[in-house]
């Protein structure tokens, strides 16, 4: 039975980096949460959000094992105004990566994201433990909440909204892909 997931805190959000550099951000924002409750379950969902408010969402479960569900919608004006407002925020501009290696994280949460900034990009990856057998409790920093916070309350809000997942949609861990929003799609 698993009891414990090993986790690279750089693998969550790299594949993410790697691709905005490549091509420079045509994204808002690329965020990534997973939450860890072994052996009971473990679930991730990743959002990128583009300047006009369309997004591409998936959402998986780890543990026990789903295929990956995919949407694509617009956010509505309000929540892109509230996300725009925390990226702006200074204490979240001055965050930085964690430093830290290879960590067993059996209770938790990983948040990892980046963030357009120009021409530039800015990367995060962070960690919050749970107090459990050989884990001490960690918060997420306090700069950090206000964005964890926001993709809660919208992924909960996008639920509520009862989207239709994508038929035949393709899990990119949030990668932009060329097959997203084909022309027209969202006017």
């Amino acid at each position: 039975m698993r009891t414990r997931l090993l986790v690279l805190l750089a693998v969550a959000v790299l594949p993410l980096a790697a691709a905005s550099q490549d091509s420079g951000p045509s994204f808002v924002v690329q965020l990534k949460y997973t939450k860890i409750d072994l052996p009971y379950s473990s679930s991730s969902s990743c959002l990128t959000v583009f300047p006009d408010g369309r997004f591409h969402m998936e959402q998986m479960s780890d543990w026990p094992r789903s295929a990956p569900r995919v949407f694509e919608d617009l956010l509505p004006s309000e929540s892109l105004k509230s996300l725009s407002a925390i990226l702006d925020g200074e204490g979240l501009k001055e965050l930085k990566v964690a430093k830290g290696g290879p960590e067993t994280i059996s209770h938790g949460e990983i948040f990892g994201g980046v963030i357009s900034r120009g021409q530039t990009i800015q990367t995060l990856v962070f960690s919050a433990l749970q107090a459990s057998a050989g884990q001490v409790a960690r918060p997420f920093p306090p700069s950090l909440l206000p964005l964890v916070q926001w993709v809660d309350a919208t992924t909960k809000d996008l639920k509520k909204r009862k989207l239709r997942e994508l038929k035949g949609g393709k899990a990119l861990n949030c990668q932009p892909g060329e097959k997203w929003f084909p022309e027209g799609t969202y006017k």
